[in-house]
C-alpha cells in the first residue's frame, strides 16, 4: 500500500523522499496542505479537504517512522493564521 496520488494510483512509502505541510490563505479561511516528493522528483499536494485526510495524517509517522506526528506539525503550520507556515514533516535520511 502507499499514498494515492491524484490518479488514484499508490505511490510507495519507501519512495517518498520528503513531506512538507503549509497552508494556503484562501481569503477567510486557511487550507492545511501536505507536499509530498517522490524519490524521482515527483511532487504530490494533498489538502485536508481532501478525502482520507485524517487518515493519511495518522498514517505518516505509523509508515515513516522519523516523521513529526501531526500534533506536533500541525500547530506549527496553523498559526498564525494566513501566514504560509512551512514545516517539514518527514525528510528522508
Amino acid at each position: 500500500m502507499g499514498l494515492p496520488d491524484y490518479r488514484g494510483a499508490l505511490t510507495p512509502w519507501n519512495r517518498i523522499s520528503r513531506i512538507v505541510a503549509f497552508k494556503r490563505d484562501l481569503y477567510g479561511s486557511d487550507l492545511i496542505c501536505l507536499l509530498v516528493e517522490q524519490a524521482d522528483g515527483t511532487v504530490l499536494e494533498v489538502n485536508e479537504r481532501m478525502p482520507g485526510w485524517t487518515e493519511l495524517v495518522t498514517e505518516i509517522p505509523i509508515r515513516l517512522p522519523s516523521a513529526k506526528p501531526y500534533t506536533v506539525w500541525f500547530p506549527e503550520v496553523a498559526f498564525p493564521a494566513f501566514d504560509i507556515s512551512r514545516t517539514s514533516v518527514f525528510v528522508r535520511a
